[in-house]
């Protein structure tokens, strides 16, 4: 089979940049680069030109990819829609940019460390730039498609145990319908937990979707994801599986699983995203047991 390159970049992709995870891998390329480019020299450097010691040489290059790479990758996590559709192909693109950023700061700084008077030249502008690809691009056209397959064997796999006929969710109760409190009277409305599918966030709005005559219904309504789960947590079948979705498990028709995690196919091909640190919970609650 060809190899689908357009497809490969529309790929769901993990996104990691959080700002907690920004800070350790700010920090762990900050100590890899600099201890990289002082036990291995991997470019031609002239001793008589260093204005210090070459391991702070190696240093502060190492404290400026640190200063580039998580200011890029905190200025990203603000992208919301960016980020919640991420793909293989912004991974890419995002660490190529931070790359070319990058070198043009090495390329700044040349006057801090090095003594040359050409150091303003683009002959060693380009040099920074050219540089800084070289080694950069190793991870990221290595490292990127690597974690790819194997999150998304990984969950696939895990989506295909999750899918086998387990323990089945015990019947839906017969349930009142119950009247959801909104921030403003306006925004309440009535919800029966036997039709709903699942609610989505939308920025300051909730979007509610329900079966009503064989067909799908869908409102929007300013309520926060926190105070609509905290009015249905009583129903057990409808579960919080993500930040942005509330699901009505007994309307789940599949769990796959791509690179991002797992992902739940609901009626109509909705599908709503269950996030990492929920997979062991739903996992229980898709036997129909409970997980602490």
């Amino acid at each position: 089979m060809a190899f689908d390159a357009h497809k490969f970049l529309r790929a769901p992709y993990v996104f990691y940049y959080t700002p907690k995870n920004s800070l350790k891998l700010g920090l762990l390329i900050f100590v890899m680069s600099t201890l990289f480019n002082y036990a291995f020299e991997p470019f031609e450097v002239n001793p008589l030109e260093h204005k210090m010691p070459f391991f702070w040489i190696c240093a502060v290059h190492g404290g400026v990819s640190f200063i580039i790479l998580y200011t890029g990758f905190l200025w990203v996590n603000t992208k919301k829609k960016a980020t919640q559709h991420w793909t293989v192909g912004k991974e890419i693109a995002l660490l190529c940019g931070q790359l070319f950023v990058l070198g043009l700061a090495q390329f700044l700084i040349r006057d801090l460390i090095y003594d040359n008077p050409n150091n303003w030249s683009w002959r060693y502008a380009l040099e920074e730039v050219r540089n800084t690809f070289l080694v950069g691009s190793l991870f990221v056209f290595i490292l990127v498609p690597s974690v790819y397959l194997i999150l998304n064997h990984r969950n696939q796999r895990l989506a295909e145990n999750l899918g086998a006929p387990l323990s089945p969710i015990p019947n839906t109760p017969k349930a009142n319908t119950i009247e959801i409190k909104a921030q403003t009277q306006a925004d309440g409305f009535t919800l029966d937990p036997k039709t709903f599918i699942m609610a989505r966030a939308e920025g300051n709005y909730v979007a509610v979707f329900w079966i009503e005559a064989e067909q799908i219904k869908q409102q929007l309504r300013r309520i926060s994801m926190k105070k609509l789960e905290e009015q249905l947590c009583e129903i057990e079948h409808i579960k919080r599986t993500h930040r942005s979705y509330l699901v009505n498990l007994h309307q789940v028709k599949k769990v796959s699983g791509n690179a991002q995690g797992l992902y739940l196919l609901l009626p109509e091909n909705h599908q709503a995203l269950v996030a990492r640190n929920k997979i062991e919970a739903f996992k229980g609650w898709f036997n129909g047991m409970a997980v602490d």
